[in-house]
């Protein structure tokens, strides 16, 4: 269920949406920060954000993200998990749009929605 480790076959996404994220919580300019607290995310460091390649976290984000982003309640969907600090979890399949941008969400650490927004 993850994707962007090893020989999956679209690792720049994942590589895109960690320096995404890494700027977006990393940065303390004013239109980042509204940014980054409108999306429930905490200020860091960018160590604290890397991809996630354990199946137990991808499957359990997989699923969470087809309840959420898909409205349904399963579907076998492998998913790019980022782990935020030690609190949050950024979600999505390129294949999974909101128009014609990506539809992404944020989880907490125990996969309860936090934020879901196109990028």
């Amino acid at each position: 269920m993850c994707l962007g480790a090893g020989a999956s076959p679209e690792p720049a996404y994942a590589a895109w949406g960690i320096d995404y994220i890494t700027r977006l919580v990393t940065a303390v300019d004013s239109i980042h920060n509204v940014t980054r607290v409108g999306y429930g995310l905490p200020l860091l460091s960018a160590s604290e954000v890397s991809l996630v390649t354990d199946e137990a976290i991808c499957t359990q984000a997989a699923n969470t993200y087809a309840q959420n982003a898909l409205d349904i309640p399963f579907t076998p969907i492998a998913v790019y998990v980022i782990r935020v600090g030690p609190t949050r979890y950024l979600v999505w399949n390129n294949n999974v749009k909101g128009g014609h941008y990506v539809a992404m969400v944020i989880f907490s650490n125990t996969f309860s929605f936090v934020a879901g927004f196109t990028g």
